[in-house]
């Protein structure tokens, strides 16, 4: 079996990520913000891989400005395996053909299967992921979906980090390479799930960590569910994520008895007031 891994982020494209269906696209603050956050957290966690055998395709709106596109080539230097690739994309356009047009350029030829992995510009992983994730595909052999259940939550402005459980992130699709692409579905492989069994892979430590920042607020509303999150122990060390940050014995009881009651409740109101809203939309139409 030769194996070729690929692992895929959309940037800036309409109706994808950071700009989602139904919402206006990214002004030029916001997509400063998502290329700092992209630079500070995505970028380095990928750069220290303990395994390197991957490319890394990173898709960008062809009209991005020519200031972010001059920290291409640095962010080749950085990690060796970014491939930018500049695509049109029109609002109402589906991005899976135009994706799976685009990287067949970077296949090789000599691959028998082919592993694709969703990442997104704002996720780091540990940096064993992809190691581990490989490794068990080597050995199990086995066709379908793969995904890490457990990571983080890191919410960049309070340093509030939650440990959670989402089994829709992170899913990577290992087929023969003829099927891979007959499949190919950007977007967490959704579709994908009722075609191919979902493996799980069992990690002693949590494989990847979400940052939420100023413009990715909406995210709050997956700390609702405390069965599935919660605060995690004390001596915390990020560094394997590209964080260079560590959880202190203060921090830790103000994350786990201040920060993070107040997110639970200020989620509580979000939802509260989301649905007045509706309701008030409902009898505004009658």
């Amino acid at each position: 079996m030769i194996l070729q891994h690929l692992i895929i982020t959309t940037f800036n494209l309409k109706g994808c990520d950071a700009t989602q269906k139904n919402e206006p696209f990214l002004t030029p603050k916001e997509l400063h913000k998502f290329f700092v956050v992209f630079e500070n957290y995505c970028l380095p966690s990928m750069a220290q891989q303990s395994n390197q055998n991957f490319i890394w395709l990173c898709f960008f709106d062809i009209e991005t400005s020519t200031r972010y596109k001059r920290k291409f080539e640095r962010y080749r230097k950085c990690c060796p395996q970014f491939r930018p690739v500049c695509i049109t994309l029109n609002q109402d356009e589906k991005i899976s053909p135009k994706i799976k047009k685009a990287i067949q350029t970077y296949i090789d030829p000599k691959a028998t299967h082919l592993l694709t992995t969703n990442l997104k510009s704002y996720h780091s992983i540990h940096k064993d992921m992809i190691q581990h994730l490989q490794k068990h595909i080597y050995q199990q052999k086995e066709e379908g979906l793969y995904n890490f259940s457990h990571g983080f939550h890191f919410f960049e402005n309070t340093d509030l980090v939650v440990k959670t459980k989402n089994i829709h992130y992170f899913k990577s699709l290992f087929v023969k390479k003829e099927a891979n692409l007959q499949n190919f579905h950007y977007c967490c492989h959704t579709h994908l799930n009722l075609l191919f069994k979902t493996n799980e892979i069992c990690s002693d430590q949590p494989m990847w960590l979400e940052i939420i920042h100023s413009h990715h607020t909406s995210k709050h509303i997956k700390l609702m569910n405390k069965r599935k999150n919660h605060c995690p122990k004390k001596s915390l060390d990020l560094s394997a994520y590209g964080l260079y940050f560590k959880l202190s014995t203060p921090k830790y009881f103000y994350n786990a008895f201040i920060a993070y009651p107040h997110l639970f409740i200020k989620t509580i109101i979000f939802k509260l007031n989301k649905k007045r809203l509706m309701l008030l939309n409902m009898v505004s139409v009658f």
